[in-house]
């Protein structure tokens, strides 16, 4: 099947098979399920309907330009799927992208997948190239793996995982509300919190780098084994896991750090402004450093370090 330009609606109630599909443009609809043994390619144009496309043989998804692929129906990657070039993917409703368990969907690129629809991943998406943004802003659940092996990952429409976040690259939660359960696991070596709310059931464990918060609230309740660098510039990081909270630098321009467990920080740091709050237990064992702004420590805890005030910086402990 190959379609570049015009519409193809199968809706004969028979399950329809191809050696191999092409969709550079026009569209293909329909209430049939589509089921293709060879690679599909999908470089421009619609897939739309009530039926599913199934990608048996692999799926490449590589327009270029201002190209825009629209999914308003289901596509499944039952193998190995690359998403490269400069073309953006949108999913609206009903528009369903699985990579199915035993699946990979690699992306190569800085671009983004946005709509009302949604993207499920049971199998692996990874990130393998591509230092800049790529950007997911329909919903999303992973029950699988998610690999940030290079530059950022954001997710910003919200969703439920029990999958685990690996990979040397940047993690961002950029807004929707997304739950993390008990099973899930994030060992992403930069998270970073920047809208909505993210409420995490399960292991967080950032391998050795940082945990960033620039607007939104995260919420930790599960197993925390390191958070890296804390930094926050607005937000809140709110950690009640039951777990002692260790790390060797805060630095806080902005936002609030607070939750029922006690966070002990080697050298914390005060710039900015704007009010910053740390409302947790809060235990100083090297030095506490307001450079400038109102620094508020108002959660309880047992410090062995020191204070420095500067000239135009506030310290307001209660």
């Amino acid at each position: 099947l190959s379609i570049s330009s015009g519409t193809l609606n199968f809706s004969s109630g028979e399950a329809i098979s191809a050696p191999t599909l092409t969709v550079s443009g026009g569209t293909l609809t329909g209430s049939d399920n589509i089921t293709v043994s060879g690679l599909t390619t999908f470089s421009g144009g619609t897939m739309s309907g009530t039926g599913s496309t199934i990608a048996s043989g692999g799926l490449t998804i590589n327009g270029s330009g201002s190209t825009t692929e629209t999914l308003a129906r289901s596509l499944t990657n039952a193998g190995t799927a690359t998403w490269s070039g400069v073309n953006t993917i949108t999913i609206n409703t009903p528009g369903l992208l699985t990579n199915q368990a035993g699946a990979t969907f690699n992306i190569q690129n800085d671009q983004s997948i946005g709509g009302s629809g949604f993207f499920a991943n049971a199998g692996t998406v990874t990130k393998s190239t591509g230092t800049g943004t790529t950007a997911i802003s329909t919903g999303f659940a992973n029950t699988g793996l998610m690999d940030v092996q290079s530059g950022t990952l954001v997710l910003s429409g919200g969703g439920t995982s029990t999958g685990s976040f690996s990979g040397t690259g940047t993690l961002e939660f950029g807004g929707g509300a997304h739950t993390l359960t008990s099973t899930s696991s994030i060992t992403t070596s930069n998270v970073v919190f920047s809208a909505g709310t993210t409420d995490i059931a399960g292991t967080y464990n950032p391998t050795g780098s940082s945990t960033t918060a620039s607007g939104g609230t995260a919420n930790f309740t599960g197993t925390v084994t390191n958070v890296g660098a804390l930094s926050i510039s607005s937000g809140t990081l709110n950690f009640s896991s039951g777990e002692a909270i260790s790390a060797s630098t805060l630095a806080i321009s902005g936002g609030t750090l607070t939750g029922t467990d006690t966070v002990t920080v080697t050298t914390t740091t005060a710039t900015g402004s704007g009010l910053k709050t740390i409302a947790s237990s809060f235990a100083n064992t090297g030095l506490v450093d307001v450079q400038s702004g109102t620094l508020t420590i108002s959660g309880a805890g047992t410090s062995s370090g020191r204070v420095t005030v500067a000239a135009g910086g506030t310290l307001i402990s209660s």
